[in-house]
């Protein structure tokens, strides 16, 4: 047979196959079928080929007519000089933007899978739509589908691209396709008239079965016209604004999120994976900034790349550096971004996240601009905003809003609330003039706290536009706001737990100009910094603006004030350990509550009498304080001091030794607390629940509960719950067998005391430290830490620190044979509590190592009259 006449002139000129197919952007695969007749060209590719050989079509035996073109026939040689449609070497649109991913899109796989989904499996008229932010990478996911085997696979007609941006040429676009399909301006009615294209383009198509990929539309009206494909096509959409992807399909129109960190970080590692491997930390801070952004993460991935081939590591830190500066990330420009078809940039335009954005932000009306400056000052994603505050902050109208997200770059995040993503506030923000509108923020979030004090969850909603807005209030000294807000917003930073925040704005609150305050706000500043002192374990510090607030509400006898001061200065007292000055305040406190007949001060301080006389070991004035406190409650509803009785009630009942009494208060005020989201009462709740689990060899479950209170305590900073659970979890751990971590728990827990200066937690926490070394065998050390424990104990006046030390150590003494140690401080324990009814269990465990001392002995009557003795008095207890 005959050679084929482009087979000879590619010998002529002495070309591989190969050769041939890499200048066309084909397989070798294709150029053979092509030389052996099995497959005519598509009109682009023959238009190639002739250019290549410079012969004409008929010299290179490529004839084939319009009908040929578009319907299946037999294989034929190429004598006949008519061959069947490519079956293989399909209809590829040249202009369809490089894809550079060899290894694939990062965290993309579920997003191609479901675009498939529709595009495969659909049987006629297929069609899905794909909107998102600029940069979130809708076109690469294109790109994607395009290179996908399946996709080729099942549209082996070929595929088509139409890269449009702001302003198309839609008739050059459609010019473009009718080339790629042989259509000679002559088939066309109007060569003038885009309709007429598109008409023509949709009859010529037919039943061929083709993707049609309509890239980054900016119009519905520009999208329609290249909708030209026929019933067995699909056409794929892809565009910033979500209005545009509904309308050209309602039902699979699909939202494009940004990656997940982990995918983000993953997306860095392909430039820079060293880098990454090093310190993953910054990868991560990196991927944060940008709201993993798939466009932001590759220009600052290929900008460190850069940096890092020059393998100094100066360069590279400095880079780095640079990159957590919102004006330097933005700006990062690359010459050449293979992924992506930049139809949205004029020439000589660097392409960069703020010049893609800036596209968006150009076909704004000049209120929408305003307003996307000014909604920048919200925290950004995953933050949001209400409605309400972005009118009032923007001073625009709703339809302003609804331009803005109609361009896609204000997102929904719920009925009536709003998001805006990092980078578009980030882009938003380097425009400048923002002072105005962060002020107006202030003014609102201020209003909004006092008008809403009491509905934490209305506070909940907006806490992180509250604390932007006080962060504003101390930058712009707006120190009226700052006052009023800290003052108002104080007791839902307690409730949550945000004690080193409210610290700090009550700090610069009370550094506020003596002339800019008033003296009764001052008083108030005083009152809630020295509370906040206190949680945050800074006791002297508390005490002393304690004293102060103090000294001033006495000047104008402000009864209410004054009470609250004393209430302070009580609870620092009992802090440190100093019972006598504590019931000094508190009782004077209580007093005054009584006067004003305050019954919520009333109960919080019942509360803290309540707790003094626990701390000295008093359990039966203990629980009456604890018991008129909780009725009070009760019968007033006061729900947040409703929660801190029940949390000491259960504490009182567990010591005494009615677990099921304890088990339940716990329960019933774990329900309240989560209810109310009070993590402080939940964490010490957490604490008791572990305890009274633990007292019952439960240890297992006391962990977990301990687990939880602990990782709760670090979460809101709460140093003194954190030394308190961490000493309970270290004897717990003990228990389990796990006797590294337990001293590793211990440790830390002896530290933290120490540095608070708490001393009944320092106390515990030795104790159990002392109790874990002498079971280890380091008799010397356990005594040190039993010693001081000791020490502190006596210092608080407390029988019941005293006895249950002296308790721990007896057994510590008679484990290492120390029986004349060990005889001394039970009868020490006994010598402690000379009733019958008080303190029991105590005695009790006192009285059974005496027994044991005397098995030791071999004195067996002393042994069984001792433990005689200590069952009785268990057994009264109801053990």
């Amino acid at each position: 047979m005959k050679a084929h006449p482009l087979k000879v002139a590619r010998e002529q000129r002495g070309w591989s196959q190969a050769k041939i197919a890499e200048a066309l952007g084909v397989t070798t695969r294709t150029v053979i079928r092509w030389e052996q007749g099995q497959a005519i060209p598509f009109p682009y590719y023959r238009e190639q080929i002739c250019l290549l050989f410079g012969k004409s079509v008929q010299e290179l035996g490529l004839v084939v007519s319009i009908k040929d073109t578009f319907e299946e026939e037999g294989p034929h040689t190429y004598q006949s000089q008519v061959a069947q449609p490519e079956t293989e070497a399909t209809l590829t649109d040249p202009t369809i933007p490089t894809y550079s991913h060899v290894n694939g899109l990062i965290g993309r796989e579920n997003t191609l899978q479901s675009i498939k989904q529709v595009l495969l499996h659909t049987e006629k008229y297929a069609q899905t739509a794909l909107y998102g932010l600029p940069g979130i990478g809708k076109t690469a996911i294109a790109v994607a589908l395009t290179t996908d085997r399946e996709v080729q696979n099942h549209f082996r007609d070929g595929i088509l691209w139409a890269g449009l941006g702001p302003n198309p040429n839609r008739l050059g676009l459609l010019t473009h396709w009718g080339a790629l399909l042989g259509i000679s301006p002559k088939d066309v009615e109007n060569v003038t008239s885009s309709k007429a294209w598109s008409r023509t383009l949709h009859a010529i198509i037919g039943q061929r079965r083709m993707l049609l990929i309509i890239d980054d539309a900016w119009s519905i009206e520009d999208a329609m016209a290249l909708q030209v494909g026929g019933s067995r096509c699909a056409h794929l959409l892809t565009t910033r604004q979500p209005h545009i992807g509904f309308a050209f399909t309602p039902d699979s129109a699909q939202a494009i999120s940004e990656l997940q960190e982990a995918d983000g970080v993953a997306l860095l590692a392909r430039f820079v994976p060293q880098l990454v491997q090093s310190e993953p930390e910054q990868a991560q801070t990196l991927e944060r900034l940008v709201g993993g952004l798939p466009l932001a993460l590759t220009l600052m991935g290929k900008y460190l790349a850069a940096q890092a081939f020059t393998q100094q590591p100066r360069r590279l830190q400095t880079a780095l550096n640079q990159l957590h500066s919102t004006e330097k990330r933005i700006h990062i420009s690359m010459p050449i971004m293979p992924d992506k078809s930049s139809t949205d940039l004029p020439d000589g335009i660097p392409f960069s996240l703020y010049t893609t954005i800036q596209v968006s932000d150009q076909h704004l009306p000049l209120q929408a601009h305003a307003a996307l400056c000014a909604l920048a000052t919200f925290p950004p994603k995953p933050n949001s905003f209400s409605e309400e505050a972005a009118l009032l902050v923007s001073q625009q109208t709703v339809e302003i809003l609804d331009i803005l997200w109609d361009a896609g770059l204000l997102e929904s995040y719920g009925a009536g609330r709003y998001t805006l993503h990092q980078t578009i506030a980030d882009y938003a923000a380097t425009l400048g003039g923002l002072t105005e509108a962060r002020q107006r923020l202030v003014s609102t979030m201020v209003e909004y706290i006092q008008t809403r004090q009491h509905d934490y969850e209305a506070l909940g909603s907006e806490v992180t536009n509250i604390l932007a807005a006080l962060d504003c209030a101390v930058t712009f000294e707006m120190h009226t706001f700052l006052i009023q807000g800290i003052i108002a917003f104080a007791d839902f930073m307690h409730l949550r737990g945000l004690y080193k925040q409210a610290y700090y704005y009550l700090k610069k609150a009370l550094h506020v100009p003596q002339g800019e305050i008033h003296p009764a706000d001052r008083l108030l500043v005083l009152q809630r910094l020295a509370h906040f002192a206190m949680m945050c374990g800074i006791y002297e510090e508390a005490q002393n603006d304690g004293l102060q607030g103090l000294a001033l509400a006495l000047t104008p006898k402000e009864t209410r004030i004054e009470c609250d001061r004393l209430s302070s200065l009580g609870q620092a007292a009992y802090k440190r350990g100093d019972c006598l000055e504590a019931t000094t305040h508190i009782e004077h406190a209580l007093r005054l509550a009584r006067q004003l007949d305050d019954s919520e001060r009333i109960c919080t301080l019942l509360s803290l009498r309540g707790r003094t006389l626990q701390l000295q070991g008093n359990s039966r004035q203990t629980m009456f304080y604890f018991q008129e406190g909780f009725s009070l409650t009760q019968q007033k509803g006061h729900q947040q001091a409703t929660i801190h009785l029940l949390t000491s009630l259960g504490t009182a009942t567990g010591e005494l030794g009615n677990y099921d009494q304890s088990d339940q208060y716990c329960l019933t005020d774990l329900v309240l607390a989560r209810r109310l989201n009070n993590q402080d009462v939940q964490i010490r709740l957490l604490n008791s629940r572990g305890s009274t689990d633990w007292n019952q060899g439960e240890f297992s479950q006391a962990a977990a509960y301990y687990h939880e209170g602990l990782a709760l305590a670090r979460q809101i900073g709460h140093q003194e719950h954190t030394t308190r659970v961490l000493s309970n979890l270290g004897a717990t751990s003990w228990e389990q067998g796990k006797h590294v971590q337990a001293e590793q728990y211990l440790r830390e827990s002896v530290d933290i005391a120490r540095q608070l200066d708490h001393c009944e937690n320092l106390l515990f926490a030795l104790t159990n430290l002392g109790s874990l070394l002498g079971r280890q065998e380091q008799y010397a050390s356990a005594n040190i830490c039993f010693q001081e424990s000791l020490e502190l104990a006596q210092q608080l006046g407390s029988s019941w620190h005293i006895s249950g030390i002296l308790n721990d150590w007896g057994e510590i003494h008679l484990r290492h044979r120390q029986l004349d140690a060990a005889a001394a401080v039970f009868h020490e324990v006994i010598k402690q509590h000379n009733t019958t009814d008080q303190n029991s269990e105590v005695i009790a465990k006192a009285l059974y190592g005496l027994a044991r001392i005397a098995l030791l002995q071999s004195n067996h009557t002393e042994t069984l009259s001792l433990s005689q003795k200590s069952i009785e008095r268990l057994e009264a207890m109801g053990h």
